[in-house]
């Protein structure tokens, strides 16, 4: 295979990457090893060195073009080993949670060699009750959230007994997801110029559900970001979370929004700096489907949603999100996948161009915070015997984003990971917000 081009989506991640802005995306299993099996965790990695072939872009890497908004493309790594790429890290015993996303987090601000294959695998040992972890990191340009969730599951057995490939090895046994038809370029073209003469008049038509572009009040948490991150995880009750969704007529989704518009406002009231008008969140959504389902480039588009956080009552705010996502739902649905991931960059544009030139803290704000939402397995799974028992997302930030909030359900529980720059916020007080959000939400 030679090389291949980045699609545009991929090449925005690319160009989005500096030295405070690393563009990858990763997750942290944790897993309580057999018990029968000392240095479980030790073992493994020594497994997950052995060569093995690749599938790609596991072993390729990025080449990139001199010239501005030209498309990078992957290049073959000519007899690349894997192992290189898997390393071991510990906390001090007994280690706790807080060890833990330390530890990660210190992993995560480390930007990925761009000359290698864009990718690290950490095991993680020292946790409490015998546990280990293992860190992924992927360059944002190779995966999205859905399809690194995927293949992530796909490395695990639903038995302890199965066979557990590692994450990057190419799978002979199965075929190849055959290729959707894609559309011209003129006619995703002409859809794209229809749906923003639409989208403007459904903006103008319902200004209090559909937010407009850069129009997204300033915080303490948009200021410009340093290279510091800091990592926190909430875990939720799903069928609890489920309950209380379908008690209010209203999806999963709608009250991840909540959640976060409640714990925002909890946030910004307690610094003095709550604004009379919504947030804005950089909501994307996932186009996979099964003709890409074990693809790893991102197939996503991206919408922007009011959050309430002027509204006194947690019944309100959901209710305004559930009002204000179905309307955009009824939008993008409307809409070829081409056309809405050009959409997507067509809105978007105008930031990457502003970080290019290095603009961004002259720009209007076009949102104030991303959330993610990915359904996870709900079966247990394993690695090599060992028994995952929490999984976790750990994004990325964008530059004037102090705060990227990603939920990822696995068995009855729903994870919350919160990544922020700790220089413009306090994740520590974002947590506890979050957790009397959900009280409120619940009660």
């Amino acid at each position: 295979m030679g090389m291949e081009r980045l699609s545009a989506l991929d090449n925005v991640f690319l160009q989005l990457e500096s030295e405070k802005t690393p563009m990858h995306v990763g997750g942290v299993l944790v897993f309580e090893p057999p018990s029968d099996r000392p240095a479980f965790a030790h073992a493994l990695a020594l497994s997950l060195r052995r060569p093995v072939a690749c599938a790609p872009p596991f072993d390729r890497r990025l080449r990139r073009s001199p010239l501005p908004f030209s498309p990078a493309s992957w290049a073959p790594v000519p007899a690349f080993e894997p192992g290189t790429h898997v390393f071991e890290a510990a906390v001090a015993e007994p280690g706790t949670c807080e060890d833990l996303w330390e530890l990660v987090a210190r992993l995560h601000r480390a930007r990925l060699d761009l000359g290698q294959p864009p990718w690290e695998c950490h095991v993680l040992t020292g946790l409490e009750r015998g546990r280990f972890g293992i860190y992924y990191k992927v360059h944002h340009a190779a995966v999205d959230g859905v399809s690194g969730l995927r293949r992530m599951q796909n490395s695990l057995s639903a038995g302890p007994d199965d066979e557990t490939p590692p994450l990057w090895q190419e799978k002979r046994t199965h075929a190849r997801a055959r290729s959707r038809p894609t559309r011209s370029r003129l006619k995703v073209g002409l859809e794209v110029a229809a749906a923003l003469r639409a989208f403007v008049s459904e903006q103008r038509a319902h200004p209090d559900e559909l937010p407009g572009l850069y129009g997204a009040p300033l915080t303490s948490m948009n200021r410009m970001l340093s290279e510091r991150r800091t990592i926190r995880s909430i875990d939720l009750d799903l069928p609890r979370a489920h309950q209380i969704a379908a008690d209010a007529g209203a999806t999963v989704n709608d009250l991840a929004l909540a959640l976060v518009t409640g714990a925002l406002r909890r946030y910004l009231g307690a610094r003095g700096e709550l604004p009379s008008r919504p947030l804005v969140a950089f909501v994307p959504v996932s186009l996979h489907d099964e003709t890409s389902r074990d693809q790893l480039s991102n197939r996503v588009c991206s919408v922007l949603v009011y959050l309430p956080v002027q509204l006194g009552e947690a019944r309100a705010r959901l209710a305004s999100i559930h009002a204000a996502m179905r309307r955009t739902k009824a939008f993008i649905r409307g809409l070829s996948p081409e056309a809405n991931t050009a959409l997507s960059m067509v809105g978007g544009m105008p930031a990457l161009v502003g970080e290019m030139l290095g603009l961004t803290g002259l720009l209007p704000l076009p949102f104030n915070v991303v959330v993610s939402n990915v359904p996870g397995p709900r079966q247990p799974l394993y690695c090599s015997g060992a028994r995952l028992e929490g999984l976790y997302p750990v994004s990325a930030l964008f530059e004037r984003q102090g705060l990227n909030v990603t939920l990822v359900s696995y068995l009855d529980r729903l994870s919350i990971g919160l990544l922020g720059c700790p220089d413009v916020c306090d994740l520590s007080a974002m947590t506890q917000a979050f957790s009397a959000a959900w009280e409120e939400l619940a009660d």
